[in-house]
């Protein structure tokens, strides 16, 4: 899935993306340009009771954006299990990002 984000300098835009950690899986950045983008991600707080969600269930985690200087930045992010070689990915996400002042 691809998807344009225009952002200016030292501004952020967030994502809600499916993570299946419980299943081994985890969003990993492939490609960023750190000059332009800075990407964070964090679990969401999902307001649930600990230990009530079942053994491989999914969660949602919040990717961050933020604008650093004026340019292009092309985020490749996937969800794969990160000791598995040769297996592609469960899921590909790329933001084609533009910084403008």
């Amino acid at each position: 899935m691809e998807t344009t984000v225009i952002l200016k300098v030292n501004k952020e835009r967030s994502f809600r993306l499916e993570n299946r950690g419980g299943a081994g899986y985890s969003w990993v950045v492939e490609a960023n340009n750190e000059k332009v983008t800075r990407v964070t991600t964090a679990m969401a707080d999902s307001g649930e009771v600990p230990g009530k969600k079942p053994v491989g269930g999914s969660s949602i985690v919040v990717l961050t954006i933020r604008g650093l200087t004026k340019g292009t930045s092309r985020i490749q992010l996937v969800q794969k299990r990160i000791w598995e070689e040769g297996v592609p990915p469960l899921n590909t996400y790329i933001y084609n990002v533009t910084v403008t002042e």
